[in-house]
Order: structure tokens, then C-alpha cells, then sequence
């Protein structure tokens, strides 16, 4: 499958590349983790899966109100979220079930009777 001019979809709702903040776009595989315990000598040992999961984050940028607004839904639920997002390392889009960081939202002004909000961080993690 060829790049078709975004790299996530969230929820429903995609980010094209204008949306995200440039140089934020990070994807990662990380091991499962089923349990961990401590043995009698209080070592540490943990169960991993072989298939891993990914962990993605991205700064959504600097936005308006009205801006802010068509992005509701993306902010829906946190938690059995279906993401769509580009690997790099097949070239190809992958889908999942994710986990969402609450995401904090922070504003850099509100002038003229609006909001100006900052980038927003967003860290989705595979489940």
C-alpha cells in the first residue's frame, strides 16, 4: 500500500501532516509485557510475549478554537481506541486498538474573544 498523505488516523479522525507538530512524529515497538514477579531471592523476572506493540506519540500543533473543536472526537475515549498509522519499517499502514494518554491541553492566549491552544502531546500505546 502506498502513503496516501497522512501518517495516523485516530478515532475516526485524520491527521494529515499539516495538523501534526513538525519533528514530533515518533513510533516505537515495545515488548508486551503478561506479568511480573519476584522469586524468593527478590529477583525480578517477567513473562514477555514475542509479538510486540506499538507506542506512538506526536504533538498535535499550535491551534485555534474552531480548530480545536474538529478535533472532539479524536479526544472521545481514551481507552479501546482504533488507530490507523504509517510504519516506516514495512512502508505500509497498520491498524490497532490503543490506549490514549489523557491529553492535556494548555493555551497560549486568548485574545479577540477566542482560545489560542498550544501543540498537544499525544501518546497512543498498543494493547
Amino acid at each position: 500500500m502506498s502513503y496516501l498523505g497522512y501518517r495516523i488516523k485516530v478515532n475516526g479522525i485524520t491527521l494529515t501532516d499539516d495538523w501534526i507538530q513538525p519533528g514530533s512524529f515518533k513510533t516505537e515497538d515495545a515488548k508486551k509485557e503478561v506479568t511480573k514477579w519476584k522469586d524468593l531471592n527478590l529477583t525480578e523476572h517477567k513473562l514477555l510475549l514475542s509479538t510486540k506493540r506499538a507506542i506512538i506519540s506526536f504533538g498535535i500543533r499550535v491551534r485555534t478554537l474552531s480548530e480545536q473543536e474538529s478535533l472532539l472526537t479524536l479526544f472521545a475515549t481514551q481507552e479501546s481506541v482504533p488507530v490507523k498509522w504509517w510504519d516506516d519499517l514495512t512502508c505500509t499502514y497498520k491498524e490497532g486498538t490503543f490506549t490514549m494518554d489523557a491529553p492535556q491541553f494548555t493555551h497560549l492566549n486568548t485574545k479577540s474573544g477566542t482560545i489560542l491552544y498550544n501543540a498537544t502531546t499525544i501518546k497512543l500505546t498498543e494493547v
